[in-house]
């Protein structure tokens, strides 16, 4: 049985790790309060054989997922086992074995699914709190979680030069990881449309923009925080001088909140049309805020002039907000 069927045993493990700290001359499974949930049969187990490629896997993401990644920027490099692609909102991880192995590409691909879990715990949510907090203490979400990883298909699968074969897991954050995830204050929030108007689709999402911006002159919001070293996370929150949330987590409607995020990220000075329309106004953030250093501030006459646009309502119910990061 491989760990993705051993969620509660993930669990105990899990806890063990964060109550005791990790030692390497005890390992976690060999402790007697894991034993009776990863092992069935009776006494101390004399080594991690058998499956112990499983359990080796997961005290080693256990490992990579308490230590802070502690990176900036649009993409964070998890070392040889992926990275968190922020512009693209994905989990990239890798899984390597000898291709000379019986039953190599499955050891890769459990290697690759280890190192996914690992990379997902470290995704921020808001603020400082990442998805390895959300999860610690809630069965369920660890179940639903390591569902998601295995239900994910190969995206690369190779054999290299030196005979290893390597193989590539790619998860969105969009979707079903961000129903998963984000708070529950995100709320779907209904709007009032006029009889008769007609709706479209944007990116699977339907918009009513053209509706109840009512010919405004913003069509959504970019925030520059370029040389800013901003952390980003699924939740950000943007505020003024004085503290006032201007947007966030009350501001956004969940169901546009999942399907494409409560922001983007974008590099440089690109402009995603398809998100921002085709005249979104551009702010500086003075600086970044928060404990995670994640949220940013803007000026207050910046935020006065956002509250003043009836079309801000709107923007922000549908998420078209862009942060532009180095």
């Amino acid at each position: 049985m491989t760990f993705f069927k051993r969620a509660p045993a993930f669990a105990m493990a899990l806890k063990v790790v964060c109550q005791r700290g990790y030692n390497p001359r005890q390992p976690v499974f060999n402790r007697p309060s894991v034993w009776p949930v990863f092992l069935p049969a009776r006494g101390k187990p004399r080594s991690t054989g058998g499956s112990g490629f499983a359990l080796m896997g997961l005290a080693l993401a256990l490992i990579v997922v308490l230590a802070p990644s502690g990176a900036s920027g649009l993409t964070v490099v998890l070392g040889p086992m992926g990275h968190i692609n922020w512009e693209r909102a994905e989990v990239v991880a890798h899984g390597v074995s000898q291709a000379a192995r019986e039953g190599s590409q499955k050891l890769a691909l459990e290697t690759a699914r280890f190192n996914l879990f690992s990379g997902l715990k470290t995704v921020r949510i808001l603020g400082s709190s990442t998805v390895a907090d959300v999860v610690k203490n809630d069965l369920p979400k660890i179940e639903e979680l390591i569902a998601l990883i295995s239900a994910v298909p190969l995206t690369i699968h190779k054999e290299q030069s030196d005979g290893s074969l390597t193989v590539t897991l790619s998860l969105s954050m969009r979707g079903a990881f961000s129903q998963l995830m984000l708070p529950d204050e995100i709320q779907k929030i209904e709007v009032v449309k006029p009889v008769g108007a007609k709706l479209r689709k944007d990116s699977g999402v339907t918009t009513e923009s053209e509706i109840s911006q009512g010919g405004g002159r913003h069509t959504g919001l970019i925030v520059d925080a370029l040389g800013l070293d901003l952390q980003p996370a699924l939740v950000v929150r943007v505020m003024d001088e004085n503290g006032e949330l201007l947007y966030g987590p009350g501001f956004s409607s969940r169901d546009y909140a999942v399907s494409w995020g409560v922001v983007g990220y974008a590099s440089g000075t690109a402009v995603d049309q398809k998100r921002l329309g085709a005249a979104p106004l551009r702010v500086a953030a003075l600086r970044v805020a928060g404990a995670g250093r994640s949220d940013v501030t803007i000026s207050n006459s910046a935020a006065d002039e956002i509250r003043g646009l009836p079309e801000h309502i709107s923007f922000f119910r549908e998420c078209r907000v862009v942060i532009w990061v180095n």
